[in-house]
């Protein structure tokens, strides 16, 4: 699964019973650093939490939005597509860099040295 390669991987887990793979998001930021050769990626999980903490059931939380921070970037490449959604997929390459390749409305694919799950907020939908 994506998250188990990326560091700080343990809330994430905690909110589904099987977290969901990357598919249909909706992209909220693609945000790419040239001096710190980072890219800081933001979306809406495609599935609402299955398990909602203690604190976020009384504002109603039953969905998140992940942000993903990678560094050390090489071979970026990447076009703008027409799609509103995108398909996200994180594997780990035999050298232990990761490969990013992201399809739909923004084409992109690069390997990074290392990745985070920076944040995760929730929210009612």
């Amino acid at each position: 699964m994506w998250h188990e390669h990326l560091i700080n991987n343990v809330f994430i887990k905690q909110l589904y019973n099987r977290v969901p793979e990357l598919r249909d998001l909706v992209i909220e930021e693609f945000n790419v650093s040239y001096y710190g050769q980072s890219i800081k990626l933001s979306f809406d999980m495609p599935k609402w939490i299955d398990i909602v903490p203690k604190k976020w059931e009384l504002k109603k939380y039953n969905s998140i939005m992940v942000e993903l921070d990678f560094w050390d970037i090489n071979d970026l490449t990447f076009t703008l597509g027409k799609s509103k959604k995108n398909d996200i997929d994180i594997n780990v390459l035999d050298n232990n860099k990761m490969k990013i390749i992201m399809r739909g409305g923004i084409n992109a694919e690069f390997i990074a040295d290392a990745g985070i799950i920076q944040k995760i907020e929730g929210y009612a939908r």
